[in-house]
């Protein structure tokens, strides 16, 4: 891996005395012996001996040692870089993906073992218009198309499920393909805010609501820092929720007086400020649309659906829409998360208990 390149020269009067640009002869002379370019490598994995044809059959090792002087080097062909990244004609197509190709070389595709890939925990960092996003959208869909893995997407701008403005060559906007386009019958939309997507031109195939009985205290506590609560207010939401079990928050939502929060301090044991306050901070919560404080069906919902679909092997992308706003983010992604971590835990101690494959999560 190339991690520095920079221009030396063997002598600073050199750099300090250039060359003019109608010298040519002079600048032919200095180049590669006056003047040269240091480039910084670290190893990273070492290749057999082609010279040995019972060695080129071995896989590329990490490295231990470094070339000795003079060592030849020679330029990457397609079936070196195969080699170390894979091809996607290998295993029946389900372990390598193309994503790309080093720069100049577009005849030597770049892939990746999303085998490995899915048993790590990954991330994409970059700067603003580096292409995060579309990389990401890449990477989803080598998941989705060998069936390596179900995503579960919280689709924060509406990005991947349908098609999306991407910057192209010349700063000329163009639409690039989501999964749904991609994978129809693979992908499903659910969406916060159904309205929008429709004006979007497409129809979700489930519109989210998230109930009242349906969050947890465990699902706000880590909103403390965006709420700006207290850790008296936050503590509050237990000694509500073992007072009043699933209507919890329904109970704080429909106290609006003076008297109604004192009835709720005695009634609980905390302080009359505190549920006060996580009341205040509570309360924009039902200015959404999506959220609700009527009861949830006891046989099925929404998030019983989302469950569904990533139970039969077919990955969700949750639309936000509209709803920009980190407190709905932490909010919808904690209650959902947890549901479907409880949902898992129980397969899980099934599956232990039965040894049955049938069981397997």
């Amino acid at each position: 891996m190339i991690t520095d390149v920079e221009i030396e020269a063997a002598n600073e009067q050199i750099l300090l005395n250039p060359p003019g640009p109608s010298d040519d002869l002079l600048r032919e002379v200095m180049q590669g012996s006056g003047t040269y370019v240091t480039v910084q490598l670290k190893p990273m994995l070492m290749m057999a001996n082609t010279d040995h044809a019972e060695l080129t059959e071995e896989e590329p090792k990490s490295v231990k040692t470094i070339p000795a002087h003079f060592s030849p080097v020679a330029q990457a062909e397609a079936d070196d870089v195969a080699r170390v990244f894979g091809d996607e004609t290998w295993e029946d197509g389900r372990t390598y993906f193309h994503v790309g190709h080093p720069i100049g070389m577009e005849e030597s595709p770049v892939c990746l073992d999303l085998s490995k890939f899915t048993e790590r925990s990954n991330a994409i960092f970059g700067k603003t218009g580096t292409g995060k996003t579309f990389l990401t959208r890449l990477l989803l869909a080598g998941t989705i198309r060998t069936g390596r893995a179900v995503n579960l997407v919280f689709d924060m701008h509406s990005e991947y499920g349908y098609g999306s403005q991407a910057e192209g060559k010349d700063g000329q906007a163009q639409f690039v393909k989501g999964l749904r386009d991609l994978f129809p019958s693979r992908v499903s939309l659910f969406s916060l805010d159904p309205s929008t997507t429709r004006e979007r031109g497409h129809t979700p195939d489930y519109d989210v609501h998230l109930h009242a009985d349906q969050i947890q205290p465990a699902d706000i506590l880590p909103l403390r820092d965006t709420l700006n609560l207290n850790a008296t207010a936050a503590e509050s939401s237990y000694l509500l929720k073992n007072q009043y079990g699933t209507q919890w928050l329904t109970t704080l939502l429909e106290a609006q007086s003076g008297d109604d929060f004192e009835r709720l301090a005695d009634e609980t044991g905390a302080h009359k400020n505190s549920i006060e306050a996580l009341r205040r901070k509570l309360a924009p919560f039902q200015e959404y649309d999506f959220f609700t404080t009527q009861p949830s069906s006891d046989d099925y919902d929404v998030l019983d659906a989302l469950l569904e679909n990533l139970e039969n092997g077919t990955s969700v992308v949750l639309e936000f829409g509209q709803y920009d706003d980190l407190r709905v983010y932490l909010l919808v992604a904690n209650a959902l998360t947890r549901r479907i971590r409880r949902a898992y835990e129980a397969k899980t101690n099934r599956y232990r208990q039965t040894q049955n494959e049938a069981d397997k999560p």
